[in-house]
């Protein structure tokens, strides 16, 4: 790619906010060969009755600005000075103020500025000097002039040094030899010189060598400029720009779909592309007995279930419409005309920042759904043997229960004390393996998603309090100390019974987990403006990361016993699972955090606020 400010120097003076003249030697002579727009459009100045004259013919009567293109010429030299010149077709003169430029090579270009507007015209005639010269020597890419002969008649310096290494004083005068273009890209360097003069405009991607032996891309862009004066001192320029990166980014692109189309072949999905209307576009694996081409070009739908396909639609309109991908499972078209069980991902494919296609993976999951449907089986196999043996357990435990408590009102002066204690001991029993019954029981109604609450308006702050009096007690007996910060009154959506729960719950384990003395803090606080928050802080042995992970699942009791701790070991394991259904029915949730073994914990829930 050649600089068009030398190469084309009429394209680039048109570009000038003052009038430009173009001289050119030929021989013996300077002949005026352009002029820009802004010195066409000058009252008088005619300058169309200049082209071609000699600068001896337009300035006979002004040989000062005759001598002064030939000291610029010569001297290759620029220069500003005032000058006194006068229009051809008008009897009025113009004191200008011109800069005097040589351009390799054989040109000279003249930039005037009206000495009436001195001061704006000389600066942007700096600026427009500063650019000139700047665009010449500062472009990325390289620039070079080159005769016929490919010798190289001028290049841009800092371009070549970044890029080949090479300066001026070791390309200028040379030729391009086969040894600077790599030998199998010099046919195209002879093709471009025997096409130039018809086509006027060639573009190759040719290998120059870089200073340090290697070879390197470049796209190259050749245009021919033409001699005004003569039809054999044509000239090239050439302008280049480094591709070898692109070059390297086209063959790993090349080496990516070459793996991308293997794994394609070999995923063991089907993986295929749809457009608005659910056409196939392509598709890896086929169904059994038909090929690709069978099926490209085939709506989706077919091959779905009827009661399904509305489930494919809205997935792909979802996709076109947000730019968001999605899953879904349904009944397809398997092998051997089979139904088969699918789960199905579904992302955009973009072009230039459109949505153009869908793209789809699909996979067989028929299996899984088998082995989900034995899953569940199993599950309600279990819940039913948990119920059934929860309620036979409770028939004979409410007999053992009544029985005890009827033989020790009836015989309670006849019992000495031992057999007393052993009595009291065995309805302790018989009462914690009740409070066992039920939680399973109510474990089962809330996983089995039965459970249903009736919200009402309660003050939360009285709820608290009187479940804080009734474990008074417990709290006294454990040498624990109750902090609390509590507002006069919280009005909350709840059931009360069911949160009188969950806050009993969380307090028990405090007060079970916390060894003596501790302290053990409750308090309630806005969330935000439509929930409220209880907070239960306590000075207890805490939890690992691992047992945070465990404690709000069904079973998830956290193993106390012959740990050295000074804390209850009893409980069933259902409790923080409880509460935690229990709280997300309010549409709250439930949390814990701990900094570790012996930091102490604090539960949070959260629950809907209501207005007095």
């Amino acid at each position: 790619m050649m600089d068009s400010t030398i190469c084309d120097l009429g394209d680039l003076m048109d570009y000038f906010p003052n009038p430009a003249y173009l001289w050119k030697r030929n021989g013996s002579k300077l002949i005026f060969v352009y002029a820009n727009n802004i010195a066409k459009q000058i009252p008088g100045a005619n300058v169309r009755q200049m082209m071609g004259l000699t600068a001896a013919e337009a300035y006979k009567n002004q040989p000062e600005i005759y001598e002064d293109l030939w000291f610029c010429l010569n001297n290759k030299k620029s220069f500003m000075k005032r000058i006194d010149y006068k229009y051809v077709t008008k009897e009025w003169t113009r004191n200008l103020i011109a800069l005097f430029s040589y351009i390799p090579k054989d040109y000279v270009l003249i930039i005037t500025v009206d000495e009436t507007q001195e001061r704006i015209h000389t600066r942007q005639l700096k600026d427009t000097k500063r650019k000139y010269q700047f665009i010449i020597e500062h472009m990325n890419d390289l620039v070079a002039i080159i005769n016929t002969d490919l010798i190289i008649e001028y290049m841009n310096e800092q371009a070549h040094l970044k890029e080949l290494g090479y300066n001026k004083t070791e390309l200028i005068g040379e030729s391009l030899a086969p040894g600077f273009i790599h030998p199998e890209d010099f046919w195209k360097v002879e093709y471009i010189l025997e096409n130039i003069c018809s086509q006027e405009e060639i573009t190759k991607e040719i290998r120059l060598r870089h200073k340090n032996g290697t070879y390197l891309w470049f796209g190259v862009k050749s245009k021919l400029i033409r001699d005004l004066s003569s039809e054999t001192e044509n000239k090239l320029m050439v302008i280049s720009r480094n591709i070898s990166q692109e070059k390297k980014f086209i063959k790993e692109l090349e080496e990516s779909e070459s793996k991308w189309r293997f794994f394609l072949k070999n995923a063991p999905d089907v993986i295929f592309t749809l457009d608005r209307s659910g056409i196939i576009k392509y598709i890896n694996h086929p169904p059994t007995g038909l090929t690709p081409e069978q099926v490209i070009n085939t709506t989706v739908y077919e091959y779905v279930e009827p009661d399904h396909r509305d489930i494919v639609k809205e997935a792909i309109k979802y996709v076109f419409e947000t730019g968001n991908s999605t899953t879904y499972e349904i009944r397809a078209r398997g092998p051997e005309n089979s139904v088969s069980w699918y789960s199905t991902r579904v992302g955009p494919l973009t072009k230039r920042e459109e949505i153009e296609l869908v793209i789809l993976i699909t996979r067989d999951i028929t299996e899984k759904k088998q082995y989900e449907k034995k899953l569940k089986e199993l599950s309600s196999f279990k819940s039913q043997l948990m119920r059934r043996c929860s309620h036979e357990l409770k028939t004979p435990l409410i007999s053992i229960m009544g029985y005890t408590e009827l033989f020790y009102n009836d015989h309670h002066e006849e019992l000495t004390p031992q057999m007393r204690f052993k009595i009291e001991e065995i309805e302790k029993g018989c009462k914690r393996l009740n409070v066992i019954i039920k939680k399973i029981l109510d474990s089962l109604k809330y996983s089995s998603g039965l459970s249903e609450i009736k919200p009402r308006k309660e003050d939360l702050t009285f709820l608290i309090n009187f479940i804080i009096d009734e474990l008074y007690p417990m709290f006294t007996t454990r040498n624990l100390t109750v902090v609390k910060d509590l507002p006069n009154e919280v009005w909350v959506s709840i059931e009360k019974e069911k949160i009188f729960q969950v806050v009993e719950n969380l307090l028990i384990n405090a007060i079970k987990y916390t060894p003596p003395p501790g302290t053990i803090s409750i308090k309630v606080y806005d969330y935000d403006d439509k929930t409220i928050c209880v907070e239960i802080e306590d000075t207890g042995i805490g939890f690992t990361e691992t047992e945070r992970t465990k404690i709000f699942k069904k079973f998830g009791k956290i193993e106390r016993f012959g740990k050295g701790f000074d804390v209850g070991i009893d409980g069933s394991g259902l409790g923080l699972y409880i509460s935690k259904k229990i709280i997300e029915l309010h549409d709250g949730k439930i949390w814990v955090e701990s900094e570790g073994r012996n930091r102490g914990s604090t539960f949070y829930f959260t629950l809907p606020k209501t207005d007095n």
